[in-house]
């Protein structure tokens, strides 16, 4: 396999699975030497793992993202300023969204038994919210008044609103499958005890929405349920709620690693042999449930005065200014199950070039249950044992290009799929952040090279 032929198959991955999503932990989690963060991209990782031993301390991993209104500059959010909402550019659109996550990777062990399996145990704990197709200009009104508004109408389609938390102890198992002279198959499975801490959704198929200048009121119309299994809230978050949940499940992932080692004796005294990876993993499947759910169902047929509604949440009116039917039943919030395909090649010596993209699966917007939002992430990086530098680059995605930057360097871990984005531009409708700390026994380094061996590109 020459390297016209590596980078068409990287040329057809991008272009086949453009708008795609970005991974957890951006550029960490390819990272050959990443332990712990591997196994949430793909549990056969722990298989042959660089890392033989790794304590996870812990490390969080927080994103916002939208295509309504961009985020302020870098420099004012470190300074502490309040940016003014004149500098910041808003695109009201009739399928607005936005979406939050925070995810937190708690005490955690990779092990590493013998050169064919390796086993983890990770504890994590994850809050996320999404809005889809919601018409921008109801933002706008409800934020700063709907007096300069000229007539409007729209129809939201498929509309949904989700914010689920939930905590996760997961076993994870990866073995070699083929292990030969230019070729090894790995693959793993984890399984994961679910501890649902709540959150609401809201859902309607079809919502009208018409306003009227002249007497400044917003007719709606349609049908929209919304539910409820517990007043969890993104900033009211207690740890009591692990040990109280209110709800439970069983969530999966499985995943498949195949590496092409051309009989190359690697640059230096590498331990990952390949010029190629290619790895697919199936994660989240699975559902937490809540056998108390509250169930509104509201005909929203009403005319509102503007001055009424204004600053309130979508829950607020709703209680307020419509007529529902009430009922309690058994839900299902399912996982934010992904796709992912990844490709990684070495360049030469310890400098590599990955993509990877992640299909959001179960799409049905009636379904209770967060999703992750689809984008490509291309990632060039240096990794040795004890320090790693990386760039990922993410292409297309609802909220547009990011450049981002990372470091590994010994127990610590830091980076942003958007921190050089934020540098270079003031117009950014997404912002990420992650950092952890662990403690990693590295395997040694038993490659030798070959006599007469070639190594092309090193």
């Amino acid at each position: 396999m020459n390297k016209c032929t590596v980078f068409t198959l990287l040329s057809g991955l991008l272009f086949s699975c453009l708008p795609l999503a970005a991974q957890p932990f951006p550029g960490l989690s390819m990272d050959n030497y990443s332990g712990v963060h591997g196994l949430l991209l793909n549990p056969a990782n722990a298989a042959d793992n660089n890392v033989g031993f790794e304590l996870h301390l812990g490390a969080v991993d927080l994103r916002l993202a939208n295509d309504y209104i961009t985020l302020p500059p870098l420099g004012e959010v470190f300074r502490g300023e309040d940016p003014s909402t004149d500098d910041l550019v808003r695109t009201p659109r009739d399928d607005n969204f936005a979406a939050t996550s925070t995810d937190v990777l708690g005490p955690s062990v990779l092990l590493g038994l013998g050169r064919r399996w390796g086993v983890g145990i990770l504890t994590r704990v994850r809050a996320m919210y999404d809005l889809t197709n919601l018409d921008g200009r109801i933002l706008e009104g409800q934020q700063d008044g709907y007096e300069d508004f000229p007539n409007f109408s729209t129809t939201a389609r498929d509309f949904r609103s989700n914010l689920h938390s939930w905590g996760e102890v997961a076993l994870v198992l990866g073995t070699v499958l083929v292990d030969q002279e230019q070729l090894q198959v790995r693959g793993g499975a984890a399984v994961k005890v679910l501890r649902g801490l709540g959150g609401h959704y809201a859902h309607s198929p079809s919502l009208r929405l018409d306003y009227a200048a002249d007497t400044e009121q917003l007719t709606t119309g349609g049908a929209l349920e919304y539910g409820s299994p517990g007043a969890f809230e993104l900033d009211d978050f207690e740890l009591a709620n692990l040990t109280e949940p209110a709800g439970s499940g069983l969530g999966f992932d499985l995943g498949f690693a195949v590496e092409w080692r051309p009989g190359e004796a690697p640059a230096g005294k590498l331990r990952t042999p390949y010029r190629l990876k290619f790895g697919v993993s199936l994660t989240d499947l699975g559902s937490v449930t809540y056998d108390a759910t509250e169930v509104s169902t509201y005909q929203a047929d009403a005319t509102l005065a503007t001055e009424d509604i204004e600053g309130y949440s979508l829950g607020e009116i709703l209680e307020q200014y419509y007529d529902g039917s009430y009922r309690e039943e058994a839900t299902d919030f399912r996982l934010p199950t992904a796709l992912y395909l990844h490709l990684d090649y070495r360049l030469a010596g310890r400098l590599y070039v990955s993509a990877l993209s992640a299909s959001a699966l179960g799409q049905d917007a009636a379904t209770p249950g967060t999703r992750i939002s689809n984008a490509l992430t291309i990632a060039p990086r240096f990794e040795s044992k004890w320090f790693s530098l990386y760039a990922p680059v993410r292409l297309g995605g609802p909220s547009g290009t990011a450049l981002g930057a990372g470091l590994r360097l010994g127990y610590l871990t830091v980076g942003s799929h958007t921190l050089l984005s934020h540098l270079f531009t003031d117009t950014n409708y997404a912002a990420d952040v992650y950092a952890g700390v662990k403690i990693p026994f590295y395997r040694r380094t038993n490659v030798k090279k070959q006599a007469g061996a070639q190594v092309p590109g090193a």
